[in-house]
């Protein structure tokens, strides 16, 4: 979903690169690469994700919550509000 997203700002125009590089040097500097976590349980989380209504932050902190709650980096305050494993 964060690709997405990135997707859906890069043609907004709010960020300056596809997601396709931004992956690409997150990859080669990091190696972040896309998660393979099932998408319905990820699903079944979004729907506990009672504080917004944004359908990006929605699954997007269902997938860090149903993935062990493992870490989120954002810099969204509403995230790192609501989600205590969200850091920035």
């Amino acid at each position: 979903m964060v690709y997405v997203e990135m997707e859906y700002l890069f043609r907004s125009r709010k960020v300056r690169y596809a997601p396709d590089k931004i992956c690409a040097k997150l990859n080669g500097i990091f190696g972040v690469t896309l998660c393979g976590f099932p998408f319905p349980a990820i699903a079944v989380k979004a729907v506990e994700c009672g504080w917004t209504t944004d359908p990006f932050d929605k699954i997007i902190v269902a997938h860090a919550w149903a993935n062990d709650e493992s870490l989120l980096i954002t810099a969204d305050e509403n995230i790192r509000e609501h989600y205590a494993r969200a850091v920035w």
